[in-house]
């Protein structure tokens, strides 16, 4: 599924039970797909859009991979949003993630190879919190009962975080 060009935006949408989900290998540039109280559960690939996307009080829960690679382009955007017990929440982002207020709970991998800002997000009860980032700013978030908080960033800046029970 890709947009041919044009932007959508979905609201109270829910995806269960997919194996890819939303999914397209094209380059949408300069589109944006916005996605509002939408709901990504039990899906091998939530999705795979290379396109900018932008989450608003999402739930991700027991994907594979719920906000998969953007191999060609795209950026993510986060708000507001649920990753709960997924094998990797977000992974490879095209350009640069903005996430704010998300709460990452019970996933195996949760942020990997990210660049771009993580702002008053908590992290909990997870195997790996961010893993393989670089460029990336951690500002005001709270990393508890992690296997691994962080592993892996380069030229980064962690500040304002809280840390504990981490392994």
């Amino acid at each position: 599924m890709g947009s041919q060009g044009g932007t959508f935006s979905m609201d109270h949408f829910e995806l269960t039970n997919s194996f890819y989900g939303l999914h397209n290998d094209v380059a949408e540039v300069g589109v944006t797909h916005t996605f509002n109280d939408c709901v990504f559960k039990d899906n091998s690939y939530a999705i795979q859009l290379n396109a900018n996307n932008v989450y608003n009080y999402c739930t991700f829960q027991r994907n594979g991979i719920g906000q998969a690679a953007q191999f060609v382009y795209g950026s993510i955007t986060a708000n507001n949003s649920v990753f709960t017990n997924n094998n990797c929440a977000l992974t490879w982002a095209y350009s640069a993630v903005s996430i704010n207020n998300c709460n990452f709970s019970g996933n195996l991998n949760t942020i990997n190879g990210v660049a771009g800002t993580i702002t008053n997000c908590v992290f909990d009860n997870n195997g790996n919190g961010l893993y393989g980032c670089s460029s990336l700013t951690v500002d005001s978030c709270t990393f508890t009962n992690n296997d691994i908080a962080i592993n892996e960033l380069s030229f980064g800046l962690v500040k304002n975080s809280f840390f504990s029970g981490n392994d």
